[in-house]
């Protein structure tokens, strides 16, 4: 209430008591609105406390306030501007002018957006914003909050960039909400976007130990062994979530460079998070000697495996070779029929032994 008293010193009485409104906001004068208090009052003087209707009088700016009397004979007097009142019950507002285009991708690293997120508040009831935060929600979990600004004080706006904290990301899919409120205490929040994180590389958890599928390292083979066909790996990205996107592996040849590389799937779709089927290994890869092979596997972020050698397949498919020298007694013994035990002289077991026959194995 408002005490105003109010007296007519000519004789005439009092006719009516009017409050008049201006409003600013920011400064601005917007309008000016005159409501009746009393009329009639047929006395010379006014003393009733004055009570200021609050939804229909004020506007959410900063309302000044005065007060005008008529008497009976139409003279009038006016108060001029005594207070104001500030009624601000509106909260801040964001002005988002952001590009969604990239938002569906998953990121193994921070975009460079998120250095610069360009979303603006802008105050509506005049009160001055006072703290800007950003959330981040997990799995619709209750947003943990970090300030973007706890010291505006009366500003109208905010239209600063303002950053992310990629650290502060889990990996998954993640929500960014934003809330704001002003001096008086007035706030909202809003949902933005989503962004998805994955910045951890698919794992190997399991491969084929050498008693499945008679899987034998250690051997030498010259053709393709059945088992070949059926190794078994399970490639997971069950962490990161993005997904796999391709598997491969890869032959070493005799400690050489990585050389060939064989695509085992791709495009795998985005839904499955686990490879375990069986697969065969390319025998018209691999190299005589000793292959490795390794296992790389990238998911839809981009992040990727490259394992150690999981596998050391040793092929042979070059026949030993042999030299016959038949220098010794060429001519004499050999390809003769004798009767004898001896020739020219020699034991007959003399021509017979040390044969100068060489083998080798060209690998």
């Amino acid at each position: 209430t408002v005490d105003v008293r109010v007296s007519d010193n000519g004789r005439s009485h009092l006719s009516e008591l009017i409050i008049s409104v201006d409003a600013y906001v920011n400064g601005v004068h917007q309008t000016t609105t005159s409501f009746l208090i009393s009329s009639n009052i047929n006395t010379d003087n006014y003393s009733t406390p004055i009570s200021i209707n609050w939804n229909d009088w004020l506007i959410d700016a900063e309302n000044r306030i005065s007060f005008k009397a008529i008497d009976y004979a139409g003279n009038e007097v006016d108060t001029g501007y005594l207070f104001a009142i500030r009624k601000d019950t509106l909260s801040p507002i964001p002005s988002i002018n952001l590009s969604f285009s990239n938002l569906q991708q998953w990121y193994r690293v921070s975009p460079d957006w998120f250095l610069a997120v360009d979303v603006d508040f802008i105050d509506r009831g005049g009160a001055g914003i006072d703290r800007i935060k950003y959330g981040i929600s997990k799995n619709a979990t209750t947003p943990t909050w970090i300030y973007i600004s706890s010291d505006v004080h009366s500003s109208f706006s905010y239209t600063t960039d303002w950053s992310i904290n990629w650290a502060s990301i889990s990996d998954g899919i993640n929500e960014i909400w934003v809330s704001y409120n002003d001096i008086v205490l007035n706030k909202d929040l809003m949902y933005l976007f989503t962004v998805k994180k994955d910045s951890v590389a698919p794992t190997m958890g399991y491969r084929t130990p050498t008693n499945s599928f008679n899987l034998n390292l250690s051997k030498w083979y010259s053709a393709m062994p059945p088992s070949w066909s059926f190794v078994q790996t399970i490639i997971s990205d069950n962490i990161g979530f993005s997904s796999l996107n391709s598997l491969t592996y890869i032959v070493s040849a005799n400690g050489g460079a990585w050389q060939k590389m064989v695509l085992l799937t791709q495009n795998v779709p985005y839904n499955k998070y686990q490879f375990n089927e069986t697969w065969a290994i390319s025998w018209n890869i691999l190299t005589d000697g000793i292959n490795e092979i390794i296992i790389s596997a990238s998911d839809g972020a981009g992040n990727q495996m490259i394992t150690t050698p999981v596998y050391r397949l040793l092929v042979d498919r070059v026949p030993p070779s042999v030299n016959v020298s038949q220098n010794y007694f060429t001519g004499r013994a050999f390809n003769r029929w004798v009767n004898t035990d001896t020739l020219s002289g020699y034991p007959l077991s003399k021509p017979y032994e040390n044969f100068d026959v060489d083998f080798s194995d060209n690998l």
